[in-house]
């Protein structure tokens, strides 16, 4: 009986890094075996602790030297038994290392390769450096959240790398399928490029004849009843838009007056006074806390949201009532809340297996499977093959 959707999925992570690698941790939420290879001083994102808690969780590590013989044959002993190989590295360096998808597809012609780059394997920028915020500005995201005839605003969410990674794992995900149809392996490439236009695909869209799309967006939002507002204790978001929204968040602010106001009937009307009714409305907020502001709005059926921080979201009765808090025992950090499993699947469920392991935590484990012995063992430690 299938207990998880991928259990008995094999995967190897090459990866480092947020696209590459939290991709097969999302592949272990839902019941892969993961084996991490880190190079012998580790993912380098290991130093950011909480955040490598995630990425990594749910896998097992082995530390490995890929740039020596020895390594290399412990990589191809470990492919020829697994379904999945995920990498990261910049163009050309798999090849370099003796684990491109050429290489590996010889011992293990099954197998599913998946590269995630910055820009792509080919193309005039497939050497250039590839992370985040260089994609968020590249791509338009960051003049877009500034806004037309606003600076440009840099977004902390890395959108690019976690798009990345979901593209990735729904990618393996396809070729699993594809695979168990056809009985054949493939290639799959994703980019921090593609995730980028994937995440704002309804930006690209110019109709013939129309402008860039460019709306009245700034940091705070897009229009005076659709952003970010200061209350006399915190901030919160309106959510409102059409009339119907607009006659119930002038109920819920006490300003009738305001619905009455030619000067603001209609979407168009108040979007064009973005600037005046954002004052007005402002004003009106900051007279009061936000869990005042918003139980009346609530009250009147105004979507609005208070503004969380991260912490606040580990006990939030919503999150928890959906499963959506894990705790685990880091080997590294000790005890740790972090996200649950991200999708419900009523018949083969996931599960948020075990912290993100500690360099090299089941070397031993792992080369025991491969068939190594003892001594071997203890010749590859000893020659600092593995560690």
């Amino acid at each position: 009986m299938l207990k998880h959707a991928l259990q008995n999925v094999k995967v190897i992570d090459l990866a480092n890094y947020i696209a590459g690698t939290l991709c097969p941790a999302l592949l272990a939420d839902l019941g892969a075996d993961v084996i991490k290879l880190e190079p012998p001083t580790g993912d380098p994102f290991r130093m950011l602790g909480g955040a490598f808690q995630d990425w990594s969780r749910g896998k097992r590590s082995i530390a490995v030297n890929l740039r020596t013989d020895e390594g290399k044959g412990i990589l191809y002993r470990m492919v020829k038994d697994v379904d999945v190989v995920v990498e990261n590295y910049r163009p050309g360096v798999a090849q370099k290392l003796g684990a491109d998808y050429e290489t590996l597809k010889k011992i293990n012609p099954g197998i599913i390769y998946c590269s995630a780059s910055g820009y792509g394997q080919t193309g005039p920028y497939w050497k250039k450096p590839g992370f985040d915020p260089l994609l968020q500005a590249r791509s338009g995201a960051m003049a877009h959240q500034g806004g037309p005839g606003n600076p440009p605003v840099f977004l902390v969410l890395a959108i690019s790398d976690y798009g990345a990674a979901l593209l990735a794992a729904y990618g393996v995900a396809l070729a699993l399928y594809a695979r168990a149809r056809t009985g054949k392996g493939q290639r799959i490439e994703t980019s921090l490029l593609r995730a980028c236009m994937s995440t704002q695909s309804g930006r690209f869209i110019i109709p013939q004849g129309m402008a860039d799309g460019v709306r009245p967006v700034d940091r705070f939002g897009e229009g005076p009843t659709y952003r970010l507002y200061p209350t006399s204790d915190g901030w919160i978001f309106l959510g409102a838009r059409g009339d119907k929204d607009w006659a119930r968040l002038t109920r819920a602010l006490g300003r009738d007056d305001l619905a009455r106001d030619p000067r603001y009937a209609g979407e168009a009307k108040r979007l064009g006074a973005t600037a005046q009714l954002s004052a007005i409305l402002g004003e009106v907020l900051t007279t009061d806390s936000s869990a005042r502001w918003l139980e009346r709005l609530e009250s009147e059926g105004v979507p609005c949201s208070a503004v969380n921080h991260f912490a606040d979201l580990h006990d939030h009765p919503q999150v928890l009532r959906n499963g959506l808090v894990a705790e685990h025992n880091s080997p590294d950090v000790g005890p740790i809340k972090q996200r649950g499993v991200p999708v419900i699947l009523s018949r083969t469920p996931g599960i948020a297996q075990c912290p993100a392991p500690a360099l090299g935590q089941h070397t031993d484990e792992i080369l025991a499977e491969l068939a190594y012995s003892q001594d071997e063992v203890l010749a590859l430690r000893r020659d600092r093959i593995v560690n």
